[in-house]
């Protein structure tokens, strides 16, 4: 639950204003919007990667404002993490870095691949193959293609044993078609897992494609609130002209419920 959340840098850019959202369990949420409108800062705050400036955000129960070092720590182990930059180790394996999603529940060493139990050997192997690259769990990383680092990524996450997932412009440095498999393959993962995904994503057709629910930011400010199927061509053009503020199109007769 994002209540009231605001966010001004030191230079007195205010880039969120009193941001409320409620997310339901399981739900499927994307995040809409022009540069610089304060999407994926707020992705950020939920991760508690920023300050808050005013209100709370509250995931599983806990104040992601109020947690610190290791309480931090152990919250974010439980949420993953699916971003642009796939944020893996180029250097190492494919296996090594999907057992690194235990890093934040194991420590580093039972993380690593010479002193990991035999469990989560197991388990990185399924990830892998879940993610339909368990033939390439020795080759090293950066010699995969983009789309295939995603999905090591996303195998990574799987190790992680997460109920929420947060990504951020997944499928941005991909071409269309990958973009679109790693898509299908994100989705497919969470649905199976009944995960909770907030996605921030540019491009429209994907985002009415496989939301569930599309929030659109302007200014900083939540302007749009719609199940896809609600949101026309027209309204979500109002996410992107900067001739026109103040328009807000809230929905939904169903009482809001909180992210787990």
């Amino acid at each position: 639950m994002v209540s009231g959340v605001g966010k001004t840098y030191p230079d007195g850019t205010e880039v969120l204003r009193k941001v409320n959202l409620q997310i339901c369990s399981g739900e499927g949420v994307v995040l809409l919007g022009a540069n610089g409108c304060g999407k994926s800062t707020l992705l950020r705050c939920m991760l508690g990667l920023e300050t808050l400036t005013s209100g709370d955000i509250v995931l599983g129960g806990q104040s992601v404002q109020q947690l610190r070092g290791r309480s931090l720590r152990q919250l974010r182990a439980h949420i993953g993490s699916v971003f642009q930059q796939f944020n893996l180790v180029g250097n190492l394996s494919v296996f090594q870095n999907v057992l690194f999603g235990r890093l934040g529940n194991d420590g580093l060493l039972r993380s690593l691949n010479l002193t990991c139990s035999r469990i989560n050997r197991e388990r990185a192997m399924h990830c892998l193959d879940r993610v339909g690259l368990a033939h390439l769990a020795s080759k090293r990383t950066d010699s995969l293609s983009g789309g295939q680092q995603q999905r090591v990524a996303i195998a990574r996450m799987l190790m992680q044993d997460v109920k929420i997932v947060f990504a951020d412009e997944p499928v941005a440095s991909l071409d269309p078609k990958a973009g679109r498999e790693v898509m299908d393959l994100l989705f497919e993962v969470v649905h199976e897992h009944k995960l909770t995904v907030v996605c921030v994503l540019h491009q429209l057709e994907l985002a009415t494609e496989y939301a569930q629910r599309l929030v659109g930011l302007k200014g900083g400010e939540i302007v749009l609130d719609l199940p896809p199927g609600h949101a026309s061509p027209d309204i979500l053009a109002t996410l992107y002209d900067r001739e026109q503020d103040g328009m807000t199109y809230m929905t939904g007769t169903e009482e809001p419920c909180y992210a787990s």
